[in-house]
């Protein structure tokens, strides 16, 4: 766990982005995450490729919005109106925005 804890983004960037400070590119939201035979992770995103043997993305749905807009279930964006919760699409601002991890 605290190996999935450490490299998150490594899961969620798979190589689209050079950096965590500078997301260009959308983010890919990962199914599982399994220990590799040289001791670093394997991320799944495929759900036909994950087998519940690694570290699954789980449920963590909040409801509780108005509207829906607020709503996720496994991933969520500290600003969804540049990276969207859930499938983290991101949505380019006109200026450079802050969004947390």
């Amino acid at each position: 766990m605290e190996q999935a804890k450490a490299h998150y983004w490594d899961g969620l960037n798979d190589g689209a982005n050079e950096s965590q400070y500078a997301v260009t590119k959308s983010l890919h939201a990962f199914r599982e995450a399994v220990a590799g035979e040289n001791g670093g992770l394997t991320w799944l995103y495929d759900y036909r490729d994950a087998h519940g043997a690694g570290i699954v993305a789980g449920d963590q749905a909040d409801y509780s919005s108005v509207g829906g807009q607020e709503q996720y279930n496994k991933f969520k964006s500290s600003n969804p109106a540049v990276i969207a919760h859930e499938n983290l699409v991101l949505t380019q601002p006109k200026y450079n925005t802050s969004v947390h991890r």
